[in-house]
């Protein structure tokens, strides 16, 4: 089979093993910028043992009964912090899990084997698997060994086989697991290896149920429950000893973070609780928790919170974690954007017009200059038209060169700009052009450091804040498999 890997791309989030994600396919630079090749990688005198990932997006050419056929994958490998490939690109996906002393342990999947890596890039263990995923506690992980039912559970790094039965994490060491040949599950300590009764008419523990509301547990007491009566409020919340926390029911029911959670009283009231369900703060229409994208944490580690008042109409604000108020749905409105700039970043509106930043979860707020209304990252603004960009890191504001227009920022350091006949060149964070093409995504290193993912012409690789090569290879490649 030839593989041709006409388009890479950094999609520098969490890769779900076994699930192709689509990547932005990189417009080349202007004939204005320089397409000179960057200088060769050289090593660094970093100490940061963080893998970077190179990810691949190809076109692969197999025969069907005779014909050609054209199938996209990924191809994925890692770089360590001497920018050296320790990892070739040969997996099609991968997950960041960690062990029990909390260290990183990248998990990757290709052809039917799950190897696992250390932070240095060193084979730590494989296993044969269709699939792997984290958890479901700290320290292990969950494969998918044929086409049964039955995950395994599988310790890290070495990825060897448990007795652990597969189930979902509530806290660090508890986990529900669901007996399908009964239809009923139970509380499993992994201390201990007891197992606790649920009540009778407990449905089942999950996230994936419409009223338990959030991506994933919280790791906190109680956790929300539906119930198998077919109330009009059909959720409830359970106790680590597997008893019922309360009598009352709930048409939602929300993890807990923090001491609080929020339920549904109504299918057009929520409001938020604490362990004792007596009710904290007003009553809204509308709760949501905001989450980071791509996380591959076990527990949630929500950001705050998305509020709509009764009768607001599409006027939304945002609630901290500690529930203070950080927009008031009824002065103002809330657009918070995860696709554009990241979940972290919210921009808030008066009914005055006027604009403010507040990033997420330690709710910063930064008013915006007049005229700016669109967020291009967590510290870069432009206005409408995408002709000039305010830098709220330094307080500088400088035009974006004609014709071109801004479409991204990444963090202070760079922007996106582009033409109208779609040629693309990159600003750095003061107004300068410089000689990339492109800026994808960016890498935050274990010491702190940004390093970003960038194309020049026909090549392409890491930078730093100041446009320094620290990898680079040619844009084309062509891989045989």
């Amino acid at each position: 089979m030839r593989i041709e890997a006409h388009r890479i791309s950094a999609l520098l989030g969490l890769v779900v093993v076994a699930v192709v994600a689509a990547a932005c396919t990189p417009s080349p630079a202007p004939t204005t910028t320089s397409t000179t090749a960057p200088p060769a990688a050289s090593p660094t005198t970093s100490v940061s043992t963080q893998l970077f990932p190179l990810i691949y997006e190809v076109s692969a050419t197999t025969s069907f009964y005779g014909s050609p056929s054209e199938t996209e994958m990924l191809r994925i490998g890692f770089l360590d912090s001497s920018w050296r490939v320790v990892v070739e690109p040969v997996y099609n996906g991968y997950q960041t899990c960690s062990d029990q002393d909390s260290a990183d342990v990248i998990v990757a999947q290709r052809r039917g084997t799950v190897d696992s890596f250390d932070v240095q890039g060193n084979k730590t263990g494989s296993i044969t698997a269709r699939g792997v995923r984290c958890g479901p506690l700290p320290g292990y992980a969950t494969v998918s060994v044929d086409d049964s039912d039955t995950p395994q559970v599988v310790r890290l790094p070495d990825l060897v086989g448990t007795d652990l039965p597969s189930g979902l994490a509530l806290d660090t060491e508890t986990f529900y697991v669901h007996d399908y040949t009964r239809n009923a599950g139970f509380l499993y300590d992994v201390g201990t290896g007891t197992r606790s009764r649920l009540p009778s008419d407990l449905m089942f523990v999950g996230t994936s149920y419409g009223g338990v509301v959030g991506d994933r547990p919280s790791g906190e007491w109680p956790v929300p429950a539906p119930v198998r009566a077919g109330e009009e409020n059909p959720y409830r919340y359970l106790n680590r000893d597997g008893t019922w926390a309360t009598g009352r029911t709930f048409s939602q029911a929300g993890w807990f973070t923090d001491g609080h959670g929020w339920v549904g009283t109504s299918h057009d009231r929520a409001h938020f609780v604490d362990t004792s369900f007596t009710q904290v703060g007003q009553t809204y229409e509308y709760i949501e928790g905001i989450h980071p994208y791509g996380t591959s944490t076990l527990f949630d580690n929500l950001l705050g919170y998305t509020v709509r008042l009764p009768r607001g109409g599409e006027r939304y604000g945002v609630v901290a974690r500690d529930l203070t108020v950080l927009i008031d749905p009824a002065a103002e409105t809330a657009d918070c954007d995860r696709w554009a700039v990241g979940p972290h970043v919210c921009l808030a509106t008066a009914t005055d017009g006027s604009m403010r930043l507040v990033v997420l979860p330690e709710g910063t707020q930064t008013p915006l200059p007049e005229g700016f209304t669109r967020v291009l990252s967590e510290h870069l603004v432009t206005n409408d038209a995408g002709t000039q960009v305010h830098n709220l890191a330094t307080g500088q504001t400088f035009d974006v060169p004609a014709p071109y227009a801004a479409v991204s920022g990444h963090a202070d350091a760079y922007i996106n700009v582009e033409s109208p006949n779609g040629l693309r060149t990159v600003l750095d964070g003061t107004g300068d052009r410089t000689d990339l093409g492109a800026v994808e995504r960016v890498v935050t290193a274990t010491d702190g450091n940004l390093y970003f993912w960038a194309v020049a012409g026909n090549r392409h690789g890491y930078v730093d804040r100041d446009g320094r090569w620290m990898y680079s290879e040619s844009r084309h490649a062509v891989m045989e498999d």
